[in-house]
């Protein structure tokens, strides 16, 4: 039961910290230490093998869902139970991992601390990735009479502003400006910028005739839009095409 309780308690905890719940760690020890009790008696009162197996993965997961989390409605449920459905999985992968070693039982304690050293370092890795992919946006830039569908970045420390006209100055990369300003009447500024270990850098600016960004179901109109262009290599292989301003995304965030 013990051993239970530890095992349910890193599950929560781990759930807690990925979807943001905010539960306090007082009510996830309480709501893991009734789901091990729960765990107990379906063991010594259900005999029958098959039906006390369904119970302990769909019954009393939701159970320790509803407990923990609440209930608004199913989508919050389903993200609640199946995240925590994969991380009691997860763990009791990594303990038959650690009993294929031949690590003993006796010493489940250490081997509980090695799972959650683990899944910790799944879960912060799995949050910083989300939430850097919650900074990607889709965007469509015009100009010349065609469309070029991109993925752009939101980064907070893109400050550059374009000194004449005073606004705010996207990145794009450099392969992909060389087709987007292709056809002349393009005019090429140059735009003094600082960056660490380039205090005066000269960027290579242009205007496109806009941009809309997409935030889901809105769209956000940038016109017109002013893309510096990268080093070439700087952007190449990214998840994204172009950094945007800071300024552009505020109003919306």
């Amino acid at each position: 039961m013990l051993q239970n309780w530890c095992m349910d308690y890193i599950a929560l905890v781990g759930v807690n910290c990925f979807l943001r719940r905010k539960q306090k760690l007082r009510k996830l020890l309480l709501v893991s230490a009734l789901a091990s009790i729960g765990s107990l008696l379906i063991h010594i009162y259900i005999t029958d093998a098959g039906f006390r197996s369904i119970i302990l993965h769909f019954g009393l997961n939701s159970v320790m869902s509803i407990l923990t989390f609440g209930w608004k409605d199913k989508r919050f449920f389903w993200e609640n139970y199946f995240l925590l459905y994969l991380v009691v999985l997860f763990l009791g992968g990594v303990m038959q991992w650690e009993a294929s070693l031949g690590i003993p039982a006796s010493f489940f304690w250490i081997k509980a601390m090695v799972a959650a050293v683990m899944l910790s370092w799944l879960t912060i890795y799995l949050m910083q990735k989300r939430e850097f992919m919650e900074k990607i946006f889709r965007v469509d830039v015009m100009n010349g009479g065609k469309i070029w569908e991109l993925n752009a970045y939101w980064d907070s420390g893109n400050l550059l502003q374009d000194p004449y006209n005073g606004r705010p100055v996207n990145i794009l990369q450099a392969k992909l400006a060389e087709q987007i300003f292709s056809e002349k009447g393009n005019y090429m500024r140059l735009v003094p910028y600082c960056s660490l270990g380039n205090t005066n850098g000269l960027l290579s600016v242009c205007d496109a005739e806009k941009m809309y960004i997409y935030l889901g179901e809105k769209r956000l109109e940038v016109k017109p839009a002013v893309f510096g262009i990268a080093e070439e290599g700087l952007l190449e292989g990214k998840e994204y095409d172009v950094i945007l301003h800071a300024s552009i995304m505020e109003k919306e965030r």
